[in-house]
């Protein structure tokens, strides 16, 4: 019977450890969990500010791209205003110079 009770009161221990460090586990998982909720939290942001800093630089080309063009168009037109203007002005000299 001594033995017993003895045995008892060791299952008893051992029970009482191991459960122990069942909860000490259960403890140690939920840290893990949220450590790696919040990795993933991180990890979001950090997606969205990417496609947001993507959007804004493929806006920002765009208008580069917009001014660009809009500045080569308006070269275009002025190289073609100047040499009509340079035109009428050879055609002015030759008559004033027929008249003369």
């Amino acid at each position: 019977l001594r033995r017993n009770l003895k045995f008892s009161k060791a299952t008893e221990k051992e029970a009482a450890r191991a459960l122990a460090q069942v909860e000490q586990l259960q403890a140690e998982l939920g840290v893990a969990q949220s450590a790696a909720e919040s990795a993933n939290e991180s990890a979001e942001a950090a997606r969205r500010e990417a496609e947001t800093a993507r959007a804004r630089e493929d806006q920002r080309a765009k208008r580069f791209n917009h001014v660009q063009a809009m500045h080569k168009s308006e070269k275009v037109r002025l190289e073609t205003r100047l040499k009509e203007l340079e035109a009428q002005t050879l055609t002015q000299h030759a008559t004033l110079a027929a008249a003369e």
